[in-house]
């Protein structure tokens, strides 16, 4: 009995040895095809840097975009409600995309404006969404051929609320953040975005716009280093009077919809929706819209622990008693009916998931999950207000540098996230080996590019036409 026993033992170590050697093998296999050093290079020194600086000085010196000077502003508004009939999965927590709602306690709108000096028309569309999904975008370009508007003349942003639909990811990073896809819930929504643009368009009159920016206290935090960090607390308010009395508002503000865990299974706006709800319920205001504004690591103070509800509802009602007493004081001009939309192309280091301080998996891993991109960056200016639509969660530790150059120029400068590409998150550099979320697992394109950005910004900023 022992040696039949002895024999036994022994065949199967030999087993669990060639299962091991084979396991052995593949990591070594794995490691070998898709494992590699992470790229220090400089940015200066880089490929992708020179072929940037190339597009965009030609571009710049080419006078490659459109710059129009008219007489006049009109000006129009509208939304379209795009909440789903039936649950469906939500997005904004990696632990909840497989949850479908199971209550409405917003509804989910799409808010555009449309701006027109006689010369060339172009829109600023925002909806309520994690972020404004590329699959969407292409969609809504083709659509709006057939309605005889330049699609490169829309500029796209997101509330960037955590706790709406998903069913917008088209690839495996998409399934893993926003659940299954669903193709005609894309092609509905980019319908909705259309007719919202076509409602504005219809809507439009002769205006006057302005732009104020309001400092507030109590309420961002740096999320990702704390007092270590710098927060970006102004709200930036672009305010649009027509000629009759109607007024509307663009408001854009860096703090995180993240006031809602994800334990929260109804479909809501966070506090942006409550803010807009609290604006339009008390003033004269005829709509107002949210633009994310640079939310990488700005997040919301919560007072006393409060539940998610309350804390919500107290962001909301700062920023909007804040709005509310100071929307009439802002200027309003129509003397200056300038309109210039700049699309630049943006390069980058190959994409990889970081997988230890100085390794990541090869790009090539990289494209089949999350397939291709192609970023760029979106200027929009509205006389002397200059938006900036970046591809990302963009830094508000970043934001503050640009005060000094838009003085001189006499520039109001809005930089918004979530402009219809995505490339994760840019932080400060000096946090980049951090690891955390946002500087390691959302972090897809290396390092310095904080600085890389900046100095993107800085040219844009530099090479405006006045």
């Amino acid at each position: 009995m022992l040696p039949i026993l002895l024999q036994t033992c022994k065949k199967i170590l030999i087993y669990v040895g060639y299962v091991c050697t084979a396991l052995l093998c593949l990591c070594f296999l794995f490691a070998l095809l898709f494992i590699r050093p992470l790229d220090r290079t400089p940015y200066q020194r880089t490929e992708f840097y020179a072929q940037t600086k190339q597009y965009w000085n030609r571009i710049f010196n080419k006078k490659k975009y459109i710059h129009t000077q008219g007489k006049i502003w009109l000006v129009g508004w509208a939304k379209e409600n795009f909440t789903p009939s039936e649950p469906i999965e939500m997005t904004g927590y990696l632990n909840r995309q497989k949850n479908k709602f199971d209550c409405v306690q917003d509804s989910l709108f799409v808010r555009a404006f449309v701006f027109d000096n006689q010369e060339v028309e172009v829109a600023i569309v925002t909806l309520d969404l994690l972020i404004v999904p590329p699959s969407l975008v292409q969609i809504v370009q083709k659509k709006l051929e057939n309605i005889c508007f330049l699609p490169e003349n829309v500029y796209f942003s997101a509330t960037h609320t955590h706790s709406s639909i998903g069913g917008w990811g088209d690839n495996l990073v998409g399934y893993f953040f926003t659940g299954e896809y669903r193709p005609q819930l894309v092609v509905n929504l980019a319908q909705k975005v259309v007719q919202a643009i076509q409602k504005a368009r219809q809507t439009k009159k002769k205006a006057k716009i302005g732009f104020q920016r309001l400092a507030t206290a109590g309420i961002v935090c740096n999320r990702l280093v704390g007092y270590k960090g710098q927060t970006d607390s102004w709200l930036r308010l672009i305010k649009v009077e027509q000629e009759q009395g109607k007024t509307a508002l663009l408001v854009s503000y860096a703090a995180h919809p993240t006031c809602l865990s994800e334990k929260i299974t109804c479909l809501s706006g966070d506090y942006p929706s409550d803010m807009i709800a609290y604006i339009e319920k008390y003033t004269s205001i005829d709509m107002v819209a949210f633009l994310a504004g640079a939310m990488a690591s700005q997040g919301t103070i919560r007072k006393n622990q409060q539940p998610d509800e309350l804390h919500k509802q107290r962001i909301a009602k700062i920023l909007a008693q804040k709005i509310i007493f100071h929307s009439n004081n802002i200027v309003l001009t129509d003397s200056i009916a300038q309109i210039q939309v700049i699309r630049l192309p943006l390069y980058l280091r190959s994409p990889h998931f970081r997988i230890a301080k100085n390794w990541v998996l090869s790009s090539w891993l990289f494209r089949q999950i999350y397939g291709e991109q192609r970023p760029f960056v979106q200027v929009l200016r509205l006389g002397n207000i200059v938006l900036l639509g970046m591809p990302c969660d963009f830094s508000g530790e970043l934001v503050a540098q640009f005060e000094s150059i838009c003085k001189q120029k006499n520039i109001q400068l809005m930089i918004t996230s979530f402009n219809g590409a995505y490339i994760g998150y840019i932080t400060h550099d000096a946090w980049y080996d951090l690891p955390k979320y946002e500087t390691y697992d959302m972090a897809w394109h290396g390092p310095e590019n904080g600085a890389y950005f900046s100095e993107l910004i800085r040219t844009i900023l530099e090479r405006i036409e006045s």
